[in-house]
């Protein structure tokens, strides 16, 4: 049967099973009053919300309902000592059952049958009751009847704060067996037995009442906490776009400074060559594609090769390996990333039909990591190390990767690089610089999980809106 539709987040529905499901299920409750999402998935999400957040309450609610049930033994020593023998045995036979529960909710099969079993325990104490009640007599057996059943009624609403259909099944086999109880056994005046059966289905009321308004808020309160959930994820994924994570998770846990020193990293810059010239042709909306297709590329190779993406400057892309988390191959990574987007520029210019040009810089050595600022939280690099990074890209030859003595020292044998000479770098004087030029200058990748990078199809005419021909003219 279709679910019913409600404005409120809250509403009435039919419960939906499967057809291949055969289930009886009892709703003593009108279906406008009934307390169901009419999500089906959004219902199952709730009812283990519930189950989760009600198993330690329900833990301690069994061992205060078991303790106040054995207390009861004072009164009937007090007042119905003629029925003591069938008291203790009652009491016991009541008690030991609860034990036993409780221990067994350390089993998951058990958690999840948890109200039921709890909606049969409360049946069996308030069968207890009229057992001792039948027993006693004189004023002992109104007292509880009246006030013992009572108790067990109001209990599942209030001490165990049961779902309500599952609490209004258990109560209503309970006032069910009173009745039979009273009606075969009994022998009051009709006029009290009336009184002790207001009170009873009175206290039962009262009991579905406060029982339907705590699930209600409690159903809110789920809502709520499944939207902030959500926000906090948005939030949690929006930082660690931003941020490395383990440096995200400590700035979660920490509001200090973050400030690291890194002995060993290497750090690469990606220009592309006369941009500022070529930007003054394109129209804006072309020139964002560009840069945002070449980025997103790029983006991709840093993950596939657990790098950290710094930041951008205009058109400059700054990647560093070795940080947060020291790895001993952070030179090749970078090298086989800068092959990487060589090979994306050079796929992107056989597409457009442009000519698109990059220059590289690598260098290794030490840096200090940090995040800075209260606003606009970044990520951030400091020390010779990127200085010199940066000069290598900016020194250096389009379509290439220029790499230091220090980089080349890291990489090891097997590798082939053209050498460049001296050349003088600003502010740094002369240093020996090396070139890679292609893929023939390196042996096969050692990263199995990254590759050789390959586009797809058709993808970056699609991504930069680039097609053969087109001019990127206003």
């Amino acid at each position: 049967m279709p679910a019913v539709q409600c404005d409120k987040p809250l509403c009435a529905s039919y419960d939906e099973r499967p057809s291949s499901t055969w289930l009886v299920t009892v709703h003593l409750v009108p279906v406008k009053l009934k307390l169901r999402f009419d999500d089906p998935e959004l219902e199952r999400s709730f009812r283990a919300y519930h189950l989760a957040q009600s198993l330690r309450p329900s833990r301690v609610a069994l061992v205060i309902g078991a303790a106040c049930y054995a207390s009861f033994l004072l009164l009937d020593a007090a007042i119905a000592p003629e029925a003591l023998h069938i008291a203790v045995a009652v009491r016991l036979g009541v008690v030991l059952p609860a034990v036993l529960l409780l221990v067994a909710t350390r089993l998951s099969a058990v958690r999840q049958r948890l109200p039921q079993l709890i909606g049969a325990w409360i049946n069996l104490a308030g069968l207890g009751v009229l057992a001792v009640a039948l027993a006693s007599t004189g004023p002992a057996h109104t007292l509880y009847v009246t006030g013992g059943m009572i108790l067990c009624q109001l209990g599942m609403y209030v001490l165990f704060a049961m779902r309500l259909n599952t609490a209004m099944v258990s109560s209503g086999a309970l006032l069910l067996g009173y009745v039979l109880v009273e009606g075969v056994w009994g022998d009051g005046e009709s006029a009290l037995r009336a009184a002790q059966l207001f009170f009873h289905v009175a206290a039962m009321v009262i009991g579905i009442t406060g029982g339907w308004l705590f699930e209600r808020r409690l159903r809110d309160t789920f809502l709520g906490q499944r939207e902030l959930d959500r926000e906090r994820a948005k939030v949690d994924a929006l930082l660690r776009n931003v941020l490395p994570g383990v440096i995200a998770d400590r700035l979660k846990a920490n509001t200090g400074t973050i400030a690291d020193g890194h002995e060993q990293v290497s750090v690469l810059f990606a220009d592309l060559v006369g941009f500022t010239s070529l930007a003054s042709q394109m129209r804006p909306d072309k020139l964002v594609k560009v840069l945002d297709h070449l980025f997103r590329e790029f983006d991709k190779l840093a993950e596939r090769y657990g790098v950290e993406k710094i930041k951008t400057i205009g058109d400059a892309y700054m990647v560093a390996a070795g940080l947060p988390l020291s790895r001993p191959d952070h030179a090749k990574a970078l090298l086989y990333l800068a092959l990487d987007m060589l090979d994306v520029v050079k796929w992107t210019n056989l597409e457009s039909g442009r000519d698109l040009q990059v220059r590289i810089g690598i260098h290794s050595g030490p840096v200090v990591a940090g995040v800075i600022g209260q606003r606009r939280l970044q990520y951030d690099l400091w020390g010779d190390t990127v200085n010199l990074a940066s000069r290598l890209e900016s020194h250096g030859v389009p379509d290439a990767i220029q790499v230091s003595d220090a980089t080349l020292a890291l990489l090891g044998e097997g590798f082939a690089p053209e050498p460049r000479g001296t050349v003088q770098l600003k502010g740094r004087g002369d240093l020996q610089c090396w070139l890679f030029r292609d893929r023939t200058q390196a042996p096969p990748s050692p990263f199995e999980a990254a590759g050789a990078w390959k586009p797809e199809s058709g993808a970056f005419a699609r991504i930069a809106g680039l097609q053969r021909g087109d001019t990127l003219l206003p």
